[in-house]
């Protein structure tokens, strides 16, 4: 992380990632995160701004079928499913501002973007579907609060929220009997 303050403005960057191999074979995690804020104010206006920014790559492991096959040494490190995945990506951003009003209140509004993709093997389904989803929104938060005193504050608002929101799943192999074929569900 990096970041500095001077004067009515201050500023933050920070970048994260991890990888881990798990004990299981065809298992691993892989996921990076970067975020950025810059705020500024002056007497009256308090303003934030911030993004946000994450990638997950998960290669899980299936359960183990069959009775103590914990307690095999070698068997326990198997993983039933290794085409398995989990694959997610996300963008945040908001500004959030502060307005100091003439009568001991505050008006807060807080504009917003949001988007992410995920895809996935369901391995624990017949058939292994794979679905893939995500969404796309954009919004405002907004809070009147009245200060009474150091104890007391009222506070109301609203939220305003559109959003495009995509689900579809697609059975790659057909599942046991014809049940689950070979086809997109939705």
């Amino acid at each position: 992380s990096l970041g500095d303050t001077n004067g009515s403005h201050a500023w933050r960057f920070s970048v994260d990632g991890t990888h881990e191999d798990s004990f299981r074979d065809d298992a691993s995690l892989d996921q990076q995160a970067m975020s950025a804020r810059y705020d500024w104010h002056n007497e009256k206006i308090v303003v934030r701004n911030s993004v946000t920014a994450t990638n997950l790559n998960q290669k899980p492991a299936a359960y183990l079928a069959g009775k103590n096959t914990y307690k095999d040494s070698e068997l326990k490190k198997r993983n039933s499913a290794p085409d398995a995945f989990f694959d997610a990506q996300t963008v945040n951003f908001a500004s959030s501002v502060e307005i100091a009003g003439t009568d001991n209140s505050t008006l807060i509004l807080t504009p917003y973007l949001r988007w992410a993709d995920v895809n996935f093997l369901m391995y624990l389904q017949p058939g292994a579907p794979v679905a893939q989803s995500g969404y796309q929104s954009a919004g405002v938060q907004a809070a009147f609060v009245q200060h009474y005193s150091a104890v007391t504050d009222i506070t109301s608002g609203f939220d305003l929220d559109y959003s495009e929101v995509d689900l579809q799943q697609f059975q790659k192999t057909a599942g046991p009997g014809t049940y689950f074929p070979v086809s997109d569900y939705y």
